[in-house]
């Protein structure tokens, strides 16, 4: 009995020494690292949990990327818009016995109107990750976790060159003073229906056009939640003081689609505009971003 006894109690001292050094090992150590790869570039904590086999991560990527492209609009109905508006104001001013409005300006006589895109592919994003090491002193690693970021993530911005601007603005202001004269609507001189929807383009089967400001916004959208799986070889939290980091994976981000303010409705799909064909095709296809990563690591605990 004092046997059995003996081994139950050396039994139990054990138990709680394995605990201990399990309690002991679990966020023991802390390290830090700073990346760059194609998710940009980034800082992340790491903590040990458990044992050394996983690790926790957050961290957060920052930079956005920026460039720019033209898209050339045809603008030879809005110059025709603009014929027809000036006969108008030939009229009003014949009615109103004075030249009270002047005309506004054509366009590009070539019949076209290059407007320059800015477009921002948003890499921000924060991220919580869990490492797995098949063993304590393996720098192979699988990593899976989820990452959360803006939903527009290639946002769109374009304008013309300035005197295209003016023209357009001012044309469709001129539009409205004639709707809203007194004498115009006295004498049955209405203004342009629908002007401002001139200047149009069609990517797939949906029609876009510029805005009153001239302008032309449009987003690709993703999900904001995106899974991701890799693998890795380092050590996020390294045995030394400073280590070195290699992952590859990918986040997984459903399909995206295009979003525009300046988007019409169905009805007003124009099948003769200038399109842009296979956009949806070709989006709808890429649900995932990969992701290449170089990191240093340092261990701060």
């Amino acid at each position: 009995m004092k046997k059995t006894t003996l081994t139950l109690a050396l039994a139990a001292i054990v138990a709680m020494s394995n605990a201990q050094a399990l309690q002991m090992n679990a966020f023991r150590n802390v390290g830090v690292g700073v990346e760059a790869g194609l998710m940009g570039a980034g800082v992340e904590v790491a903590v040990p949990v458990v044992t050394n086999h996983l690790v926790l991560v957050a961290g957060v990527t920052f930079p956005k990327v920026t460039f720019s492209t033209d898209i050339t609009l045809n603008t030879g109905d809005w110059n025709d818009k603009i014929g027809e508006l000036n006969q108008k104001v030939d009229r009003l001013n014949e009615k109103r016995g004075e030249h009270y409005y002047d005309h506004v300006e054509y366009l590009d006589p070539s019949g076209e109107m290059t407007v320059t895109a800015d477009a921002k592919i948003n890499l921000p994003a924060f991220k919580t990750m869990l490492e797995y090491y098949p063993s304590e002193r393996s720098t192979f690693h699988f990593v899976a976790g989820v990452m959360i970021g803006k939903g527009d993530f290639i946002s769109i911005h374009g304008e013309p060159d300035a005197v295209s601007k003016n023209a357009y603005m001012s044309a469709l202001r001129l539009n409205n003073a004639i709707e809203n004269d007194p004498i115009a609507q006295k004498n049955d001189i209405q203004g342009i229906k629908d002007i401002g929807d001139v200047l149009h383009f069609n990517i797939d089967d949906k029609t876009y056009r510029v805005r009153e400001d001239c302008s032309l916004d449009a987003a690709i959208q993703i999900s904001k939640v995106r899974p991701y799986a890799g693998i890795g070889f380092g050590r996020s939290v390294p045995n030394k003081r400073v280590g070195f980091q290699f992952e590859m994976g990918a986040w997984f981000h459903g399909t995206p689609k295009v979003v525009s303010p300046n988007e019409l409705p169905a009805d007003k799909y124009d099948p003769n505009a200038e399109s842009i064909e296979g956009v949806g095709d070709i989006i709808s296809k890429i649900t995932v971003y990969p992701q290449i990563t170089f990191r240093l690591t340092g261990r701060i605990l």
